[in-house]
């Protein structure tokens, strides 16, 4: 199952300049986006792909409706990539915990919670810290 999807969202946040309380501008210093590339590795060595474009240092990346059974996957390979610095990018290898309901991976880069939902449906939220 080849599960290929993305996301953007175009309403950037406008911010007043200092000059004049008239004139705005594109806040790009604060416009955080990070480009997620999730791989999902079940038991028979099956895979299928999410990309998904962020904005924001927190929030969902996978959904119920991506349709991924917590259950069926063994371990989960992340590539993050900040579009604000492209030299910063975070990858990762995740296995499941089937003894529980939730798996979290936390460094110093990331918080990574991959939960089933009532429906036995994956979600993932995660949470990259701010470097300012």
């Amino acid at each position: 199952m080849l599960i290929l999807m993305s996301e953007v969202n175009y309403s950037i946040p406008k911010k007043k300049t200092e000059n004049s309380k008239y004139i705005y501008k594109i806040n790009e210093q604060n416009s955080q986006i990070f480009i997620f590339e999730i791989i999902f590795y079940d038991y028979e060595g099956k895979n299928s792909k999410i990309r998904r474009i962020k904005r924001g240092s927190q929030g969902n990346v996978v959904s119920e409706a991506d349709n991924i059974i917590y259950k069926n996957i063994e371990y989960i390979k992340i590539a993050i990539l900040d579009s604000n610095n492209i030299k910063n990018q975070i990858q990762a290898k995740i296995i499941l915990d089937h003894s529980t309901t939730y798996t979290t991976y936390i460094t110093n880069e990331i918080y990574l919670e991959f939960n089933s939902d009532k429906n036995g449906y994956m979600e993932c939220n995660y949470n990259i810290p701010q470097k300012y």
